[in-house]
């Protein structure tokens, strides 16, 4: 993979948010240490690696859930609204069939 393809792929999936997930799992490790007395590294990265993978899928669903419902359109004729998404489907920078592919879905 290329750098320009990395930073893409980082693009779409809005990764430059991931550091807001990890406060709650070092949050979530702090209790369950407070509690037990031991920390487990194991458990705590793969419950880190789990978040960000599931804010960086829910990202790209969400994205693909605005395109296919036309709310990218609204906010694009809207002098008030705030672009919150990455606009590679609304550019046409990435298709759906991939998207969907990269999230491991069908394109069917």
């Amino acid at each position: 993979m290329t750098q320009s393809s990395l930073r893409f792929w980082l693009k779409v999936s809005r990764a430059q948010v991931l550091p807001v997930m990890v406060l709650p799992v070092m949050i979530g490790a702090a209790g369950a240490f407070a509690f037990t007395q031991s920390f487990h590294l194991g458990l705590f990265l793969i419950t880190l690696i789990g978040a960000l993978s599931a804010h960086l899928f829910s990202n790209m669903i969400n994205d693909l859930w605005d395109f296919k419902n036309g709310v990218d359109q609204a906010a694009e004729e809207s002098a008030a609204s705030i672009s919150t998404n990455s606009r590679v489907l609304p550019n046409g920078q990435v298709n759906i069939r991939t998207l969907l592919s990269l999230l491991g879905g069908t394109s069917q």
